[in-house]
């Protein structure tokens, strides 16, 4: 709905709580996505991914982080223009 910042600050105290919770670490990089973090975003979603073996969940976070390198390409690209 939009509420990026609350959601963020939500996972950010439940993470303090449970580090290793991939769910939160995943919800939590994609507030940062709705705020247009994209580094912050990656680097959670990278951390996610070295937390599981969930083969579902690897594979989401390895799609996430495929459209995070398609916007940053975006960005360059606008860049140089």
């Amino acid at each position: 709905l939009g509420e990026y910042e609350e959601v963020e600050e939500v996972c950010t105290r439940i993470l303090l709580q449970d580090p290793n919770d991939v769910d939160w670490i995943y919800s939590r990089a994609m507030a940062h996505l709705g705020l247009g973090q994209i580094d912050q975003a990656a680097t959670d979603l990278i951390e996610a991914r070295s937390k599981t073996d969930d083969h579902r969940i690897l594979a989401v976070i390895a799609e996430a982080l495929q459209s995070i390198e398609g916007v940053r390409l975006q960005q360059d690209e606008g860049l140089a223009a």
